[in-house]
Formats: structure tokens, sequence, C-alpha cells
């Protein structure tokens, strides 16, 4: 389900080259969102914890919270196929990749890659705690894309509410985890 706006924007990326920045735009966008979402999830289970409204749509959130990231990384790499298809020249890709709004977001992308390779059950049970500690590399992947939306992106408003909530959550999460309770995180 989380997939379903790609076909059309695939659709568009193959046969009509006109609405380019919108789609780089769009697949951009829907990737950060993603990835927000993905992160908010544990931080928003423990602080609705007390708030019964809100269980069933968190124990819901959780049990997909891997759908979401790798929904992410795909929207991502449409993102950064829509960017190679308009390129076209390697020499020209490596040169853009110099320029730090495009150093950040490549880094973001080779992240995201072994996330959502490892997004599966298999490699859950084959990796152990190892997993655990790949998947953290999620929060880095974040840090990168913030920083390739603010530099990219002239509307910081819109990047500002998605990342502090986002900061807010997490820093909520590490409060709760190391000040108020030692108890292990999910």
């Amino acid at each position: 389900m989380l997939a379903i706006p790609a076909y059309p924007l695939l659709l568009e990326m193959i046969y009509d080259d006109q609405h380019y920045p919108e789609l780089m735009h769009t697949t951009g966008t829907f990737s950060a969102h993603l990835l927000v979402i993905t992160l908010a999830i544990t931080p928003l289970r423990f602080l609705t914890k007390n708030w019964p409204a809100a269980s069933s749509t968190i124990v819901w959130l959780v049990r997909r919270r891997r759908y979401f990231g790798v929904t992410s990384f795909i929207y991502a790499a449409l993102h950064t196929l829509l960017y190679l298809h308009d390129t076209w020249d390697f020499n020209e890709v490596l040169i853009h990749s110099l320029r730090p709004e495009m150093a950040v977001g490549w880094i973001g992308f080779l992240i995201l890659i072994p996330l959502a390779l490892t997004s599966n059950n298999a490699a859950v049970h084959k990796m152990g705690r190892s997993w655990k500690t790949l998947q953290r590399f999620s929060y880095l992947a974040a840090i990168c894309v913030f920083l390739h939306w603010v530099l990219f992106d002239f509307l910081l408003a819109e990047v500002l509410f998605w990342f502090l909530s986002l900061t807010g959550l997490q820093l909520y999460r590490i409060g709760r985890r190391y000040i108020f309770v030692r108890e292990k995180p999910c």
C-alpha cells in the first residue's frame, strides 16, 4: 500500500521528462517522510503507552515498522534513479557528488541499502543482535537526509517540522531510557 504512489511516478519518469523537478521533490519528500515516521514509532509507543485510544494504532505501526523503512528506501531509490536518468553522464554524477548537498544525499542512500537488504525475517534471524546494531545506522541516514533536504530545498519550514518533530521524539526516548526508566528499547 505504501508503494502505490510510486507507480504513477514511475510511469511519469519513463514516459514524460517534463515533470522532473516535481518527481524529484515528490520521491525525495516521500522517502524522508517515511524515514521520519519509521524512526518516530518507538518514541511514539513510549509516549502513548498509557493512552488506550492510541494503543491499537501504535501496535499496528510497530508491527509494520520495517515496511515503512523499506518503502522509504524504495522512494530514495526512485529519487536516485530519476537523478541518474536525468544526468546520464557518469563524470557529471561524480562532479556533482563532490557538492555537499549531493555528498550527504549519496551517503544517506548508501547507508539505507544494507538496512533495506537486511529488513527481512531471515536476516533478523541470521544476524541476531547485530541486526539491531546495523539498523541503528538509520539515524545517521536520517541526519544525511535532513542535510540533503536542507541544502537543496528552500522550503525550510517543512524540513524543520519533520526533523524537529523526530528530534523531539528521539530526545524523549533517550531521556526516558537513560534518565527516567532504565529499560530496554524496542
